[in-house]
């Protein structure tokens, strides 16, 4: 009950406009520019808890939403406003080549080019004055053909990419990137479905979650099971509306605004620099190898009453 219609548009890609049976035939302009076949891929669903308004971007391919949290009203300052950068990554049998090195390459290459035409359009919508107020961006990257590279690779792979745009992400207020893809087992023959959510809350150490998706029996539901340490998004549904910024990230914003550090983010900036310095005593007394502790840095917070004592 939904027509599409493609209409060419010279040596680039083809412009979309989807008409839907329950707008009466208008046009859905949230899925404006989206090819019919790959509008599931998006997972617009997901914004289902905001107000979406479609921001024009220069690459049709780079589909940018200007979200408002919904039951809150216009003037409410606590009302969240935050921009969604959605892509995909389609490519030919490159992916399905045997040929690891040639795949893992081209996936990084296409993977890091869309990333940029992300970033590249939140710059250009932040200095958008109807967009001013908003903060807690996300991106969305959906790798679709199946790809051949290993979860373990991916540590190395994101600390390289945070290099070279940590600090644009930052500065833009990017509070999650996220990564689907299926990884194909060519030895066993299998596909895994998995997701990466990268996470930079302190702006000093970026943070990697991955998942593999798990279809219950049961419910015939897909929710994500954490990859080695659970995450903080174990059990949750893959489907789940993504939800209005937390009390804490607010807490963090208002102090970046304030050009200091949120009180709780400090911890992390010890943990990165002991693991700097650790690192560095490590390389440069290759003959001495005393065991580095697991961890870091152990700390207790302190709560005191009206009368300063600890209630713990």
């Amino acid at each position: 009950r939904n027509l599409s219609v493609a209409v060419a548009n010279g040596n680039k890609f083809p412009r979309f406009f989807n008409f839907r049976h329950r707008l009466n035939y208008q046009e859905d302009i949230m899925y404006r520019d989206i090819n019919p076949n790959r509008a599931t891929h998006l997972e617009l669903k997901k914004l289902s808890n905001y107000d979406i308004q479609v921001c024009p971007t220069e690459n049709i391919q780079i589909h940018l939403y200007y979200a408002e949290e919904k039951g809150k009203s216009a003037n409410d300052p606590t009302r969240e406003r935050c921009l969604f950068a959605r892509t995909t990554v389609g490519l030919g049998d490159i992916f399905s080549s045997t040929n690891t090195t040639e795949a893992q390459n081209q996936l990084i290459t296409e993977g890091e080019n869309a990333l940029i035409e992300c970033i590249e359009a939140l710059e250009v919508a932040s200095q958008d004055k109807r967009y001013t107020r908003s903060q807690n961006h996300h991106i969305f990257l959906k790798i679709l053909p199946e790809t051949i590279f290993s979860p373990a690779n991916v540590p190395d792979l994101i600390s390289r990419l945070g290099d070279r745009y940590g600090k644009r992400l930052w500065k833009l207020r990017v509070a999650q990137v996220e990564v689907a893809v299926r990884l194909r087992d060519i030895i066993y023959d299998s596909c895994t479905p998995i997701r990466f959510f990268i996470t930079n809350p302190s702006g000093y150490s970026f943070h990697v979650a991955g998942y593999v998706e798990t279809r219950k029996s049961v419910s015939d539901e897909i929710f994500l099971n954490s990859i080695g340490e659970k995450g903080p998004l174990q059990d949750q549904l893959v489907s789940a509306p993504y939800p209005p910024i937390t009390s804490i990230k607010k807490k963090r914003y208002i102090a970046i605004d304030n050009s200091t550090t949120y009180v709780y983010d400090f911890l992390e900036i010890f943990k990165v620099a002991l693991r700097d310095i650790w690192r560095n005593y490590l390389s440069q007394n290759p003959k001495q190898r005393p065991n580095k502790p697991r961890q870091l840095i152990d700390y207790v917070e302190l709560v005191l009453d009206e009368n300063d004592n600890d209630t713990n």
